[in-house]
């Protein structure tokens, strides 16, 4: 049987493990960098979006084998996975490449507890689970970065945060017309807004040039996606039309 996922229009597929390589490339950098960047943090952000991004990929790698309204669930399983192993080994005082490690030994071994017990028979199970728990564990260990003493305080709104983020593009992209490409245009969309949402937090907790850069970068990143997406959408579909409440007659 084949593992890869049901074939979708849009341009040709973009492997998940490639993803994966990049997303923790370039996420471990930002990790490893955000200690030496101080006020200029801001100028990493970019390099975690990638993550979202390949976690985004593996719930919908996983999701188009037909699990429908099971897809918030995958995202909400994989990103406990990932926001748990890197939680408990901050507490630990782990180096981040074994918390993220931890994190895809555990996405491995519920994707394992997946296909043995509950037989869900997906073929891309273990792979997918490990991918998106490690993806996830990138993100979130790069953000709890930016709140060293309110980690656990804002635990569960990274979780939660974190979690819409890498469910929702698939989630509000699926159907006959779904595509990996426009999925996950809307990804980076997504991801923009969560680190934007961040920023804005640690601009209430502590304002400064680096909670404004946050914010900025977000943005830019916001416009180019949220253009990069519309395109797609505009390219793709028969037309528009507004669906909404008629205008008030005078």
């Amino acid at each position: 049987m084949s593992t890869e996922t049901p074939g979708t229009s849009g341009g040709p597929h973009i492997q998940s493990h490639k993803l994966f390589i990049v997303s923790m490339i370039t996420g471990l950098a930002a990790i490893f960098l955000q200690g030496y960047t101080g006020t200029y943090v801001f100028i990493l952000i970019p390099l975690i979006w990638p993550a979202f991004i390949g976690s985004a990929n593996g719930v919908r790698s996983l999701a188009s084998y037909g699990l429908g309204t099971g897809t918030s669930s995958i995202g909400y399983w994989g990103t406990a996975v990932g926001a748990t192993a890197v939680y408990t080994g901050m507490l630990l005082g782990m180096n981040p490449i074994v918390e993220i490690a931890i994190a895809l030994a555990g996405g491995a071994i519920t994707g394992i507890c997946a296909q043995k017990i509950i037989k869900m028979r997906i073929p891309v199970m273990i792979r997918e689970s490990a991918i998106l728990a490690a993806s996830t564990a990138v993100i979130i260990r790069f953000l709890a970065g930016l709140f060293p003493e309110q980690v656990t305080l804002l635990y569960p709104l990274l979780y939660i945060a974190v979690t819409l983020a890498v469910l929702h593009p698939y989630n509000g992209s699926m159907g006959a017309g779904e595509n990996q490409r426009r999925t996950l245009w809307l990804s980076g969309v997504e991801a923009s807004m969560t680190t934007a949402v961040f920023g804005l937090v640690l601009l209430l907790m502590a304002p400064s040039p680096t909670s404004a850069g946050i914010i900025l970068v977000s943005a830019l990143g916001f416009a180019i996606c949220i253009r990069g997406w519309y395109r797609m959408v505009k390219n793709e579909i028969y037309g528009m039309s507004w669906t909404g409440f008629p205008p008030a007659e005078h």
